[in-house]
């Protein structure tokens, strides 16, 4: 020991380094054992998270494949049990089968025409409504020219639409070799029939992709042999597939871990060939290098088939960078087991036990501050901490997405009949239908009392907002059956979309709240998307408002008489006052302008009591001028009947004096009768 040295004591120098030796011998047959356990436990753990993950990939590719295919297999259907189906019926079918993947797959419908029959095919068609139709090949540019005789043609008649994609109507698929082949496997086959990879005619740009051919033989006639199949051939059914755009999107909806790299080979690629298709999994910014097939296989990688009709691709799946692990594990254990060997290893043990105790602990503390206690939602704190983090993700280019602001109409009069135990129930309720109508990934919290909120993520356009609402909107008018009562409810729902220009997270849940009161004005029960007309509407309404407090003041308030005649004698038999404000930069407006605005600011009450009074000083000087006394009718507003005082009728009539008419008092708001 070092307290030692120097103390004159002479130690056996073997006695001393034998114990020193085997402990070091030991540590280094612990750092050998250990070293080959963990890194071997490690690499077959890694192997088998990647294999598990790969064939994943294998298995969502293969089964979104068959999926698309399986669109393309019910139009087949339905042209098998048709007799002749139009372009409307076609179009209405496949709108509702592709439910918008145009963009990823096209379907056309290829009807066989003989070469003595072409001329008299054109014009049939023309007669249906295309006035310029033909039979087309496309040149080696892409142009469409027209189609040099032939025995027998396959034009597309039918295609579904796709902004992508120029119109391929009148073009002959049996003029390119690659088609023409499938096209006649599948006609002798009587099954799906695929091409290679090839580039897509018809396409903008350099996309490549592969079609896909099914048989549609004449009703009731047979096509048992290869030459029944070829004399009673209808057409053919086909499906272009972008190849890119498919994987793509069925990677998108499988949402599995990340970490991998994909390459798509062709089933006869030779060992040197490039891949068809190469992915990075996650995205990266940088494509991923094409790998020929040869130089993988040197790779830890997992290999499969992927099959669509009568074509096969190769599928191979490496972890990303080449490696299958970098045995941090076994270095981080190796570590320990060297500096951390005996007591202190045990020390360590009992402190990390200790914090990961109060690191639970806090976990809790935090859940229960971020959940509504009722429904187990996130509350409002909850909520706002999502929406910013989600905003900061958005401006630095993520995906975008949207915040509805929902309001349950007529909740208090649950409440209020009912009581707040029948409230609370429907609240819970009402969360079950909402987390149903929202994907997994979709944020719903409550904000109080009935108000919810829903963070919908990854948002394509406004028309899937729009469908979430519209979701909601639905869920919320159907009747709820609780504690024995059936309970009518709606939704008022308003709807913010991230736009980069905006300012932050409270500028979308004030422009959710905004376009809500415009929902609710709309009558309720639906939802609006916030847009720079309501702000304009609501700055509108303000002006107004603040103007509207000075208008008493400044005698800017003016009522016309309208008479009311007697049809038969002509007689004046009364007047209705109309109310009119005589605004000092707008000109004049009429009441459906301000009264709405007065009724929700509580100025109505100064308004109408203003009108009764002018009326009545307005009857009295007619009277003194010795004008017959007529009948006036003044319209007040239903918020002023709500509190009657305010109407001041016996301070009005003792302006009269007997037999002096008071004026009649109509119920009905200016808005809607002036």
């Amino acid at each position: 020991m070092v307290d030692g040295v120097g103390t004159g004591e002479t130690w056996p120098r073997g006695r001393h380094l034998l114990p020193l030796l085997a402990v070091a011998a030991l540590c280094l047959n612990v750092v050998f054992v250990v070293w080959h356990s963990v890194s071997g436990w490690e690499f077959r753990l890694a192997k088998t998270d990647f294999t598990g993950v790969a064939s994943d990939y294998g298995d969502e590719l293969q089964r979104g494949l068959d999926d698309y295919l399986g669109k393309l297999a019910a139009v087949h259907a339905f042209y098998d049990s048709s007799v002749e189906v139009e372009r409307s019926e076609f179009k209405r079918f496949t709108g509702h089968i592709l439910d918008g993947q145009e963009s990823v797959m096209r379907i056309t419908w290829s009807p066989y025409v003989a070469g003595a029959e072409r001329d008299e095919f054109v014009r049939k068609v023309r007669r249906s409504g295309l006035a310029d139709f033909g039979i087309e090949d496309l040149g080696p540019n892409g142009d469409p020219r027209p189609a040099p005789e032939r025995s027998s043609y396959f034009p597309v008649l039918y295609a579904t639409p796709d902004p992508n994609l120029r119109p391929v109507i009148g073009l002959d698929l049996a003029s390119e070799p690659a088609r023409r082949e499938a096209l006649e496997r599948a006609r002798d086959g009587a099954r799906m029939a695929t091409t290679p990879v090839i580039r897509l005619r018809g396409v903008s740009g350099n996309l490549r992709g592969f079609f896909v051919a099914l048989p549609v033989y004449r009703p009731g006639m047979p096509h048992r042999t290869g030459e029944e199949r070829r004399r009673n051939t209808s057409g053919i059914l086909g499906g272009s597939f972008q190849t890119a755009a498919v994987v793509d999107e069925i990677l998108r909806e499988a949402k599995l871990p990340g970490g991998v790299d994909l390459y798509l080979f062709a089933a006869d690629a030779k060992g040197e060939s490039i891949p068809e298709l190469t992915r990075a999994l996650p995205a990266t910014t940088e494509p991923l290098e094409p790998r020929a097939q040869a130089a993988l296989a040197s790779l830890p990688h997992w290999q499969g088939r992927l099959v669509a009709g009568d074509a096969r691709w190769t599928l191979m799946v490496t972890p990303h960078g080449g490696r299958l692990t970098s045995f941090y594990r076994t270095w981080m254990v190796v570590s320990l087991t060297v500096l951390v060997f005996g007591v202190v290893l045990a020390f360590m043990w009992a402190s990390a036990r200790h914090a990961l105790r109060l690191e639970d602990a806090n976990r809790k503390v935090l859940a229960l501050a971020e959940t509504d206690l009722l429904t187990s939602l996130a509350n409002r704190r909850a909520f706002l901490k999502r929406l910013t983090q989600a905003f900061a993700a958005g401006s630095e280019g993520a995906p975008r997405f949207a915040v509805l602001y929902i309001d349950i109409d007529d909740f208090k009069d649950v409440n209020d009949t009912l009581g707040h135990p029948m409230g609370d129930a429907l609240l819970q309720e009402i969360v079950v239908r909402l987390k149903r109508a929202v994907r997994e990934a979709d944020l719903v919290a409550r904000f109080g009392g009935d108000e919810f909120a829903i963070l919908q993520f990854n948002v394509a356009d406004d028309a899937e907002v729009a469908a979430l609402a519209t979701r909601v909107v639905d869920v919320m008018a159907k009747p709820f059956d609780v504690g024995g009562h059936r309970l009518h409810i709606t939704s008022s729902i308003g709807v913010s979309v991230f736009s980069p220009g905006l300012s932050g997270p409270e500028a979308m849940m004030m422009q959710a709240d905004v376009a809500l009161y415009d929902a609710k004005d709309e009558g309720r029960n639906c939802f609006r998307f916030h847009s720079p007309r309501l702000n304009q509407q609501v700055h509108e309404r303000v002006t107004i408002a603040e103007d509207l407090r000075s208008a008493l003041d400044r005698n800017e308030l003016l009522l016309y008489y309208q008479p009311q005649v007697d049809m038969v004698s002509g007689r004046i038999t009364g007047f209705e006052a109309l109310l009119r404000w005589d605004h000092p930069t707008r000109g004049l407006l009429l009441p459906d302008l301000f009264m709405p605005i007065a009724e929700r600011t509580g100025s109505i009450s100064l308004l109408g009591r203003w009108a009764l009074e002018e009326a009545c000083r307005q009857l009295r000087l007619w009277r003194d001028q010795g004008l017959p006394r007529p009948d006036m009718s003044v319209n007040v507003s239903a918020v002023q009947l709500k509190g009657g005082s305010d109407l001041s009728f016996a301070r009005c009539a003792t302006r009269w004096r007997r037999g002096t008419s008071i004026p009649a008092v109509s119920s009905s708001s200016s808005r809607r009768r002036c």
